[in-house]
């Protein structure tokens, strides 16, 4: 995500200031292991139940599944996050569903930086060697 940032600065589009804002921000995030929610939305297959009924009469069919939440990607990520931010919101529904509760913890979804962590630690452990 660093590497990103820098390169953003060098390009113009992100000053100094906001680098080290962010970088902060993700040791930040990368200490406690868990995702600081500034880009996660909430409450979004709700949003799109009312919308379904109440302003998209032309449809006939729409099946709406388990809920889960939105997390969009962020200065730090843009470009290579979207399957870490897939995972987040796979593990924000999972943490809805009853057979998960015991083994997931509600709220609480892991960083990208600890989603890596994770991983690496999968892979040490002989998990998917190929990677």
């Amino acid at each position: 995500m660093e590497r990103t940032m820098e390169k953003a600065v060098s390009r113009g589009v992100m000053v100094p200031t906001d680098f080290h804002n962010k970088r902060a921000e993700m040791m930040e995030a990368l200490a406690s292991g868990v995702d600081d929610g500034r880009t996660r939305t909430q409450g979004v297959l709700g949003a799109l139940y009312v919308y379904y009924q109440r302003e998209a009469r032309d449809c006939v069919h729409v099946w709406l599944s388990a809920d889960t939440d939105h997390f969009c990607s962020s200065e730090g990520d843009k470009g290579w996050g979207c399957g870490y931010r897939n995972f987040q919101m796979l593990l924000s529904s999972l943490q809805r569903m009853e057979p998960y509760t015991t083994c997931l913890s509600e709220g609480s979804v892991p960083s990208i930086p600890q989603v890596q962590v994770l991983i690496e630690g999968a892979w040490r452990e002989g998990l998917d060697p190929q990677g």
